[in-house]
């Protein structure tokens, strides 16, 4: 009789296949790899998020449960959902994408005891600033849960990993992002053609619109930079790939009020596959003055294509980039003019050491090696709830 593969249930996330949001495109990586390699894999959707999707995606079962589609309750409600129906397909493993839905990882650890709890820890969600008094007490709580249910914490990045330990004493295990494997995209450049854009005569920021992304500076930034820069950089644009959470958020409101008569700055909105690879590789430079972020898939993968970036000076940045790079105080806007200036000035020779760093990041970012780690985790887990078993059967039979 063949034996039943391993069931891993992802929780916690908006849906895939990812329209926008690292969480989700980090799941859909990961689980798609899963499910290749013979794992049953299920990934569980909200309905407003992951639209007109057949019920398999590249072998992972997408499963929709109810939510509260507001901004508190969202997730939560998902979650809570999600986990009753994980509890009745009785799966091996719920992998939770987040503290904020690990609140609720105590469930399945009172319920389904010989279910194994995953946790990954993607940043610090109670430092955001869209957050109020409430919200960052329940991530906080979050975290709580976290450190005391879960069977394995993954982590996104070694700041992370430092963190759990010292303020939690906990262990994790470092397992960051991945970078898009097909780096050279034929015909890419045609996509710029759709918003009248040239190769390498633009600077690109590609987030979602938050204010703790910073997008208000990049903005300014570029402005002052377009004021000092002369007639060769008369046409060089800013283009803001992203949208807000909530279509009648204030803060994209400020960004476009801010932006408003200026042809020269662009929003376009979220864009996945080909079209946005081909605005993060033919940018002349990147931009991300962000001041809070875990492991930031937009910037390590517009780092991959060797682009080079004017960043702000935050863990999550240092940790891709190392000591050597130039980096931008939080909040010093005339700093990340300067920084554009001399980044786009120079960009033949800033660009030479940035496909250097490109090469670096392909080898060490590549999704297959991460999910082949993630795969040694579920094995290490699964052979410890079979060891238990067996020890409890024993004890039966004594």
């Amino acid at each position: 009789m063949a034996k039943k593969p391993v069931h891993i249930a992802f929780i916690g996330q908006k849906g895939i296949p990812a329209l926008w949001g690292g969480v989700e495109r980090a799941t859909e990586e990961l689980a798609v790899r899963m499910a290749a390699s013979g794992y049953q894999v299920s990934a569980y959707c909200r309905v407003w998020y992951t639209k007109n999707q057949p019920s398999v995606y590249k072998g992972v079962q997408l499963k929709f449960a109810p939510a509260i589609h507001t901004k508190h309750l969202d997730t939560i409600s998902h979650t809570f959902f999600s986990i009753i129906d994980a509890l009745r397909s009785n799966v091996d493993v719920m992998h939770f994408q987040g503290v904020g839905p690990a609140l609720l990882a105590w469930i399945p650890k009172i319920f389904a005891p010989k279910t194994k709890i995953f946790v990954t820890f993607h940043c610090k969600d109670r430092d955001l600033q869209k957050w109020g008094a409430l919200a960052r007490a329940a991530f906080f709580l979050g975290e709580f849960v976290t450190v005391r249910v879960a069977d394995e914490i993954f982590v996104t990045s070694r700041s992370l990993q430092t963190y759990l330990l010292t303020e939690w004493n906990r262990v994790s295990t470092y397992l960051p992002n991945g970078v898009f494997e097909d780096v050279a995209t034929e015909n890419s450049e045609k996509y710029l053609e759709e918003f009248n854009l040239a190769p390498f005569r633009y600077v690109v920021s590609v987030a979602r619109l938050m204010r703790d992304k910073a997008q208000h500076e990049a903005i300014e930034a570029f402005v002052r930079f377009k004021e000092r820069a002369g007639e060769d950089f008369s046409d060089l644009k800013l283009v803001i790939v992203g949208d807000a959470a909530d279509p009648h958020d204030s803060y994209k409101a400020l960004l476009e009020e801010q932006a408003a008569g200026r042809t020269d700055i662009l929003f376009v909105g979220v864009q996945t596959g080909e079209r946005l690879k081909s605005l993060m590789k033919f940018a002349r430079a990147g931009i991300s003055l962000s001041y809070s972020e875990g492991m930031p898939l937009a910037i390590l993968e517009q780092a991959s294509y060797g682009v080079p970036l004017v960043v702000s000076d935050i863990s999550a940045h240092r940790e891709i980039f190392g000591e050597a790079h130039a980096y931008v105080e939080l909040g010093d806007v005339g700093r990340a003019a300067e920084h554009l200036v001399r980044t786009i000035k120079n960009f033949d020779d800033v660009s030479v050491v940035a496909r250097v760093l490109g090469e670096r990041i392909r080898g060490q970012y590549c999704w297959d090696i991460i999910a082949a780690r993630y795969s040694v985790a579920v094995v290490s887990a699964m052979t410890k709830k079979a060891a238990h078993e067996f020890e409890s059967n024993l004890a039966l039979t004594a």
